[in-house]
């Protein structure tokens, strides 16, 4: 069974609105048996990204073009969605033209697919290909954001097994190894959140931090989930901005912290600050 990997995607959507995806190729040649007796081709062309797909048939097996009394070509249309697999068929004659039924079944770990409505039915050749959907994004803090006081760290992973996970927050670049200030990498143990979720694939990742006594500038957040062999390797950035704190008050007025910690000044635009008696 071959799996299709698909790595380091961004996507714009909350984690309660994540969509659910085919888990499956079904493209590909099949034989299918319904009831025990009655054996029919199948040959699925295409699959789209939402796993609708469109394919061709025909009974009985083995008998392609299907044109004999008591044979008939037919055609699929059907859509997978996780391991369940729906789809239709319509024969074109000449025997019975225009029978159309629908079935339904799941797709096993092998690929093989069975189902009893509307009767039992399995495939008896072929196999689907297991997608893996590996994907993240980083939720907090917003692109080119302005942060003050408290940094709130947050970001998601979805993957078919439990992974570990490096992150940093760097000064000044993205780059690996350079200006690391907060993370679990290069001698630092801050600590974090990280849940797994084995129903859904769903990891988040949270971590908050007091900035008031960082430096101003662009800072850079590093999320890197640590890829299984043959998994694409996921290294997600987002920049933002710390600024100095400001409190401001009513009309124009505002009260700033000093780099020192130890005094505060009071001004309106355009005039002087004065503290402690004197004149800045």
């Amino acid at each position: 069974m071959k799996k299709i990997i698909i790595g380091g995607i961004t996507l714009l959507f909350t984690f309660a609105a994540l969509p659910t995806v085919a888990a499956w190729d079904v493209t590909g040649t099949y034989t299918w048996l319904v009831l025990g007796t009655y054996s029919h081709d199948l040959v699925i062309g295409t699959q789209n990204a939402d796993g609708t797909f469109l394919g061709t048939g025909g009974y009985p097996s083995g008998s392609s073009p299907y044109t004999n009394p008591g044979q008939t070509p037919e055609t699929i249309t059907g859509q997978v969605t996780g391991d369940q697999i729906t789809f239709t068929t319509t024969y074109a004659g000449p025997y019975n033209p225009g029978y159309s039924v629908t079935v339904s079944g799941t797709i096993a770990s092998d690929g093989t697919m069975s189902g009893n409505s509307p009767w039992e039915w399995h495939t008896t050749s072929g196999a689907a290909q297991e997608i893996e959907t590996r994907y993240a994004e980083i939720t907090s803090p917003n692109e080119g954001g302005i942060v003050t006081g408290t940094l709130d760290l947050a970001a998601y992973l979805v993957d078919d097994d439990q992974d570990s996970v490096q992150w940093a927050v760097r000064k000044g670049t993205c780059a690996a190894g350079t200006n690391t200030v907060f993370g679990n990498v290069d001698g630092f143990n801050d600590p974090f959140n990280w849940t797994y979720d084995s129903g859904t694939g769903m990891h988040e990742f949270t971590a908050q931090a007091d900035i008031s006594s960082w430096e101003p500038g662009m800072y850079c957040f590093i999320f890197n989930p640590r890829e299984d062999s043959g998994e694409e390797d996921i290294r997600l950035t987002r920049e933002f901005e710390i600024e100095e704190e400001v409190t401001y008050k009513n009309h124009g007025q505002y009260v700033k912290s000093q780099e020192n910690k130890k005094e505060a000044a009071q001004s309106r635009i355009g005039m002087p600050i004065k503290s402690k008696g004197h004149t800045k």
